[in-house]
């Protein structure tokens, strides 16, 4: 009998102690307190301005469009997006743009198409990247590790787009001999319908 109880004993605080887990998790700093950060987007709230969602979308090793979304948190003051630099390794330069936000605004580069960025990166490498930010009261840096992803699935038609293509010669140009919607090439030495006509009357 002794020995019955001491396992419905232990039965029972292994149960306590089941129920209790999920209690437990409803305390502080646990998973539903933190910030969510999807894996191939980087988010930064720590200043001014939060920075969501943050990739570099390419086709190619070395040349993408960085895409990112900007908050002004302040409800009274606007701020200026300075510039976006890199000086780590792999390195990146992002085309200067200013990027001004007014209070509460929101600005996602993805409508825009991007920021056209260069450097020494590959598909799947994190990139350095510091974003300057001038507000009322000075300027502000956020420091991010932002991934180059590829453009395909949530980020497709985000990459550079192809320019300079040219056209296959068969498109533009006729080939010889052969009639055109314009007009019709008659083989020399053969008489036209006209003058076909013309002849049969005389």
């Amino acid at each position: 009998m002794a020995h019955r109880s001491r396992v419905r004993g232990a039965a029972l605080a292994a149960t306590t102690l089941a129920l209790s887990a999920p209690l437990t998790a409803c305390g502080f700093n646990v998973a539903t307190d933190r910030v969510y950060t999807p894996a191939m987007g980087a988010n930064a709230r720590d200043a001014s301005v939060d920075v969501l969602g943050a990739v570099i979308v390419a086709n190619e090793d070395g040349a993408g469009n960085l895409v990112a979304t900007f908050v002004n948190n302040s409800s009274t003051d606007g701020i200026e997006l300075a510039s976006v630099e890199s000086a780590g390794d792999p390195s990146a330069q992002v085309e200067p743009q200013t990027i001004d936000l007014g209070p509460r605004d929101a600005v996602n580069l993805a409508d825009e198409g991007g920021l056209p960025t260069s450097g020494d990166f590959a598909l799947g490498q994190f990139v350095p990247l510091t974003f300057t930010f001038n507000t009322s009261e000075g300027t502000e840096r956020v420091d991010m590790q932002v991934a180059v992803v590829p453009d395909s699935e949530e980020f497709s038609g985000l990459g550079p787009s192809e320019t300079g293509t040219e056209r296959p010669a068969s498109d533009s140009v006729e080939p010889s001999g052969e009639p055109s919607e314009a007009g019709s090439s008659q083989p020399a030495g053969e008489p036209s319908e006209s003058a076909s006509g013309d002849a049969a009357s005389n």
